[in-house]
């Protein structure tokens, strides 16, 4: 939504731009999780939230893919 007008977007509010009800995981919830929120509801970046619906993060397609890799490196499978 910002990128095909970014001057004039630095001048809106967020609320004008941002998805009104994103989808969230909770910082205790597993990485299949995460996974299957980000395919369900089609976002590219889901907000992580802690115990107190604060938010601590933002997880990825490429962030889980990362994760995923270094997970199975140190379990020692390809």
């Amino acid at each position: 939504k910002v990128a095909p007008d970014s001057a004039g977007s630095m001048q809106r509010p967020v609320a004008e731009v941002m998805t009104p009800q994103p989808s969230v995981i909770h910082e205790t919830d597993h990485v299949v999780d995460a996974l299957s929120e980000i395919a369900v509801s089609g976002h590219r970046h889901v907000p992580i939230l802690d115990v107190d619906n604060h938010v601590v993060g933002i997880v990825s397609p490429q962030r889980i893919n990362a994760f995923l890799q270094d997970h199975f490196q140190q379990i020692g499978r390809p």
